[in-house]
């Protein structure tokens, strides 16, 4: 994922509900944020999927799926503009084989001292 470095850390995965996709958060090489399309019956044909707009900012620490799989909530630090410790959700959608994410709402989480 990103290459061998010694500095990339995933810090969460999840599982789409249909099976058919892994998502996965952290601190990597070119991006924050993966989606992978997972075949159960082929799992080592497992594919990096590309994304409209890379988290290439912020840190990510934990991702999940909606039940009907539309959304996907993300929850970290300074997410793509959002300063401060935030809980994203994002309207996700297949377009001609780009994953599109488009910001549907952010929540600002105050820090507790």
């Amino acid at each position: 994922i990103g290459g061998p470095n010694p500095n990339n850390q995933i810090y969460s995965l999840d599982w789409s509900p249909d099976g058919n996709f892994i998502t996965a958060v952290g601190i990597l090489t070119n991006n924050r944020f993966l989606l992978f399309s997972f075949n159960p019956s082929a799992p080592s044909n497992a594919q990096l999927l590309p994304i409209n707009t890379p988290f290439t900012d912020g840190e990510l620490f934990s991702v999940d799926w909606s039940p009907d799989q539309k959304y996907i909530a993300i929850g970290g630090l300074n997410i793509n503009g959002v300063f401060g410790q935030a809980l994203t959700v994002f309207y996700i959608e297949n377009n001609a084989g780009v994953i599109q994410l488009t910001p549907i709402e952010s929540i600002i989480i105050p820090l507790l001292n």
